[in-house]
């Protein structure tokens, strides 16, 4: 039987300089936050930065952006659903609510006692336009 033949790896600059990004990100900036991925600390498995980072590694930048919107929506839902724990509501209807828009950005609450900044910690832009 033949061995399967796979492409060569194509060296991809951009996706090089992300995966850079995301790598300083999570070794020197991310321990320095104090809080960490909502996703990660309600459902466990990887941080949002590591699904992207895992996604540009695989498929490139359009992947990786496809990555994170997809998970950018799932850990707000993770965010709210920590939310409503914390205060006791266990309200489902509140996983389903629409982010706030600030100033043309895409921005999430911030504070909680439990110490999980809302939605990745992150203002996103206009990234569900």
């Amino acid at each position: 039987m033949a061995e399967t033949q796979f492409p060569a790896p194509v060296f991809r600059p951009l996706d090089a300089l992300l995966v850079g990004v995301i790598d300083f990100y999570q070794t020197r900036l991310s321990p320095l936050k104090g809080f960490r991925c909502a996703h990660r600390a309600r459902h466990g498995g990887p941080s949002c930065s590591q699904v992207v980072k895992n996604a540009i590694r695989r498929g490139g930048v359009m992947a990786g952006w496809t990555a994170l919107k997809r998970r950018a929506a799932a850990c707000r839902r993770a965010f709210l659903a920590l939310k409503a724990d914390t205060n006791g509501t266990n309200d489902e209807t509140a996983s389903n609510e629409i982010p706030k828009k600030r100033g043309g950005e895409l921005c999430f609450d911030t504070g909680l006692e439990f110490g999980v900044q809302g939605g990745c910690d992150c203002c996103l832009g206009a990234l569900f336009d």
